[in-house]
């Protein structure tokens, strides 16, 4: 039985891992899922995480926190919080720190949540998970953004304590997808002798790229570099603003008035964005998204790559930024690996591989 495990937090979803006979094997939820969606919900008498929480949303419109990772030490008025509150299920309000805060209604009332008290909440149920696949311990990695400051460190830190959990390490996430590869890959890292990966990870909050060494038995950070304005979060809104625009013109309805409409939209998006990635065509739909209307049309990959050609041309210098720190050049790079759900976009792949 191993002593640790680890906590990939995601913005969309979160992954829990743990050591075994020198291998990272990730543990099942419940629902015997590997992803399990970062967010939580609370009803009359009830809270949710994960799936259950997913599951609940519609029902408890406003009482459903999501994209909490991007609620980590965010500034109540900055623009960053007016484009995350019109993707939000429940209500964000000013601290008086200046940070933002949740209204939730719970227990038949209307509460004032902090960010920490939420992801602790969702931290108890990653915990729960550990002891399903029969890990009992209290010790653990949380996996973060190289970009964080420690403000948003202190927020993760301080949400383990109230979950009762202690935190081993704050692990940057491009360190730990190259000490993922590294112990998948350990015997030919070894033949090839020293020599640079690059990693890039790109997430739901934003690209990370890192320059990683490695020799014979362990492995050094050369560089890393952030764009917190190529996520797919980012992905995700351009493409909700061009379903927007053409259900305005099909329909004449525009659902971004109505909050409840407005939550059902952007999940068909979201499922639609996944959907693209796999087919040239999909069909967008959203069954009744208002009492009395339901909405569909087809919409191709291609038109999708359109909206977020803006943003694809950002991942070329952001890549080139970190390969610069690192002092090196594109052709001293012997590994590239990019991480997170949304390299899984076939432009995203393709705009690395032409590189």
């Amino acid at each position: 039985m191993t002593s640790i495990f680890a906590i990939d937090f995601g913005n969309e979803n979160t992954v829990i891992a743990a050591p075994e006979n020198n291998k990272i094997i990730i543990l099942n939820n419940k629902e015997f899922q590997r992803l399990t969606p970062s967010m939580i919900s609370f009803s009359d008498s009830r809270r949710y995480y994960g799936l259950c929480s997913q599951q609940e949303q519609i029902e408890n419109i406003h009482s459903t926190v999501t994209h909490m990772k991007q609620l980590v030490g965010l500034k109540y008025e900055s623009e960053k919080r007016k484009t995350i509150e019109a993707f939000e299920s429940c209500k964000l309000v000013p601290a008086p720190t200046g940070f933002t805060f949740l209204e939730i209604k719970f227990l038949e009332k209307r509460c004032i949540f902090t960010v920490e008290q939420c992801i602790a909440f969702f931290l108890k149920g990653c915990f729960d998970i550990a002891k399903l696949n029969n890990i009992f311990t209290d010790q653990c990695v949380i996996v973060i953004p190289p970009w964080w400051s420690e403000v948003e460190r202190r927020v993760i830190i301080d949400s383990a304590k109230i979950s009762g959990m202690k935190v081993a390490k704050l692990l940057n996430s491009t360190t730990a997808g190259a000490i993922s590869y590294f112990i998948g890959h350990r015997n030919d890292i070894i033949k090839q002798g020293t020599g640079y990966a690059l990693f890039v990870d790109f997430g739901d909050c934003c690209l990370s790229s890192a320059v990683i060494q490695f020799h014979d038995e362990t492995l050094e950070v050369k560089s890393c570099y952030c764009d917190d304005n190529i996520g797919g979060f980012n992905f995700t809104k351009a493409l909700v603003e061009y379903l927007l625009k053409i259900t305005k013109e099909k329909y004449d309805i525009d659902p971004s008035n109505d909050h409840q409409a407005m939550i059902k939209f952007i999940k068909a998006a979201e499922k639609l964005k996944k959907e693209l990635s796999f087919n040239p065509v999909m069909k967008f739909e959203v069954n009744s998204l208002f009492i009395d209307t339901s909405i569909g049309f087809l919409v191709e990959r291609s038109v999708f790559e359109e909206q977020i050609q803006s943003l694809l041309d950002l991942i070329e210098s952001a890549i080139d930024k970190s390969i610069e720190l690192a002092n090196i050049k594109r052709e001293d790079l012997i590994i590239i690996e990019i991480l997170g759900g949304t390299s899984n976009i076939p432009a995203v792949k393709t705009k690395v591989a032409k590189m």
